[in-house]
């Protein structure tokens, strides 16, 4: 099980960066994933294993337009239920 962070660098003003965390099995490599969150000019200080069913994204700036709080990911002949947990103020 991995997260996937993605950016999209906009054009200036009218187009802005544009970012998503995708959460997918390790093994699936062209296997685009779920989304876990995504948003305008996102800043991410940490994503961290609490431990095997429970993650932290620590989140530094920008505006959220989808956050799943769990997601369910197949895993070879199991599927496997996720817990995540948006902080906003990490230190």
């Amino acid at each position: 099980m991995v997260y996937v962070v993605e950016t999209f660098y906009g054009s200036g003003a009218p187009s802005a960066d544009y970012t998503r965390v995708l959460a997918r099995a390790a093994s699936s490599a062209g296997n685009e994933g779920q989304i876990v969150l995504s948003g305008e000019n996102l800043t991410l200080q940490s994503i961290k294993w609490v431990n095997s069913t429970n993650v932290e994204i620590c989140l530094g700036t920008g505006i959220t337009d989808r956050y799943a709080n769990e997601v369910f990911v197949k895993v070879k002949d199991k599927t496997l239920e996720i817990r995540n947990h948006l902080l906003e103020d990490c230190h």
